[in-house]
């Protein structure tokens, strides 16, 4: 069976997104471009150098804003489209439609890409001050980032699934894969690409004990995350194609996600932390726990059918529960560990209120549960703050957010833990009232 074959997703790009028409006019285009470039940096000292640093920014950028729209918009034109539903009647599995996507739909974006390469190479080859060694350097951090951005825009392409507002979203999410890629690439390209005299190159840091460069630490992270971001995608393509959940997806990235978090010792750069990393892990464990539970509408009629089953519930179980199980083994692992801090026990308790919340946000059978959701729970964090500076009232911060309120002259933890405590308990009860009342 060969590739177009077994993933005709990309045979189906390869028709529409790279016909003769489109490719030629695509390579005259981007060569002109590069021969224009060259002829207007022929007097500055080292041209081909700097012809070098401008092919691979147009090279990245492109791939950073063209392809990732691409992958971002596949599967959402996918549903406007109406084609959506006859794909999921086709014998293809879940990985097959992900990874032609993956490869099809930025497929424009990766011919002009191979089309500048020559030019990087020939500048390569005759510059004096950018080595064979900094082709390779050069381009293994911004490469892996866009594999990460890429699959990022596949996987929030594949939770649009459902979502009516699916084109602001991925609107957004377009933006922020993007201006979080350029810092990193702007510093790459401009930052001085000499080998190993390259800031990203010489800063190391240390990952439970073990020092390496920021610059290979980046790289490998980002293939890693890449790799669980095309995951998330085919997992949630396999929900649409009735391929059935698995309990562990979740929670695993979870535990990796803590575990990983938990090893970077400390370092220099972008990766110098100031704050223990007990609080720095759970909090970006509690952040993902809170982007799933508003990715994944499960409504009354899910709970409804999932509190009926009588095999699989395990693996059918609502993910943001399955979330916050792990958050607070997590939180008991890092209290066990140590350092231990107020905010580990404070973080999990109000991140249960919030999700009480939403779900009984959903609950309510409110066409836009989520958004009611989200703009009470920003009040919620933002109103009384200014509400109460005024009146220099600053230690009732305990009352509505996980913020520690010890020390000299502060309150006991039983104090700062028990208004979260209460507030959680009440949506707990309000929830599961509504609960019980819609089930029965």
């Amino acid at each position: 069976m060969t590739s177009l074959t077994r993933f005709p997703d990309l045979y189906r790009y390869l028709r529409s997104e790279a016909n003769p028409t489109r490719l030629i006019a695509g390579f005259v285009t981007t060569n002109l471009i590069c021969l224009s470039s060259l002829a207007a940096m022929s007097q500055v000292k080292d041209p081909w150098g700097s012809l070098f640093r401008t092919v691979m920014g147009l090279q990245l950028i492109l791939l950073l804003t063209y392809g990732v729209l691409r992958t971002t918009t596949s599967i959402l034109q996918e549903r406007s489209n109406r084609t959506w539903d006859f794909q999921r009647l086709t014998p293809l599995t879940s990985f097959e439609i992900t990874f032609g996507k993956l490869l099809g739909a930025p497929i424009f974006a990766y011919f002009l890409f191979l089309v500048m390469m020559p030019w990087a190479v020939l500048a390569t080859s005759y510059s004096t001050r950018t080595p064979w060694l900094a082709l390779w350097q050069a381009y293994r951090l911004p490469l892996s980032l866009v594999f990460l951005c890429l699959n990022l825009g596949l996987l929030f392409s594949a939770h649009s699934l459902g979502n009516r507002q699916g084109r602001s979203a991925i609107s957004f999410v377009t933006v922020a894969a993007l201006w979080t890629g350029l810092p990193i690439l702007i510093s790459v390209i401009f930052g001085g690409i000499h080998g190993s005299n390259h800031w990203l190159a010489k800063e190391t840091l240390s990952f439970y004990g073990l020092s390496v460069s920021v610059q290979r630490f980046a790289t490998l992270s980002s293939l890693i995350f890449g790799g669980w971001a095309f995951a998330g995608a085919r997992w949630r393509i396999g929900e649409d194609l009735l391929e059935g959940r698995r309990f562990w997806r979740f929670p695993a990235f979870l535990l990796f996600l803590a575990w990983y978090l938990f090893g970077i010792e400390g370092g220099a750069g972008l990766f110098k932390q100031p704050q223990p990393r007990p609080i720095i892990t759970l909090g970006y464990v509690t952040f993902f726990v809170y982007v799933a539970a508003f990715l994944w509408g499960e409504r009354t009629d899910y709970w409804r059918r999932w509190l009926r089953l009588t095999s699989s519930r395990m693996n059918n179980t609502p993910v943001w529960v399955a979330g916050y199980a792990t958050l607070l083994a997590v939180a008991g692992l890092l209290l066990l560990i140590g350092p231990r801090s107020r905010v580990l026990v404070l973080l999990p308790v109000f991140c249960g209120r919030d999700l009480l919340f939403l779900q009984w946000c959903r609950f309510t059978r409110s066409q836009r549960a989520e958004m009611m959701a989200f703009i009470y729970l920003v009040l919620a964090y933002v109103l009384p703050p200014m509400l109460l500076a005024p009146f220099k009232l600053s230690a009732l911060v305990c009352l509505y957010s996980p913020i520690p309120v010890g020390g000299a002259g502060g309150i006991s933890l039983l104090q700062n833990l028990l208004p979260g405590l209460l507030e959680a308990g009440v949506m707990a009860g309000i929830t599961f009232r509504r609960l019980r009342q819609t089930v029965t």
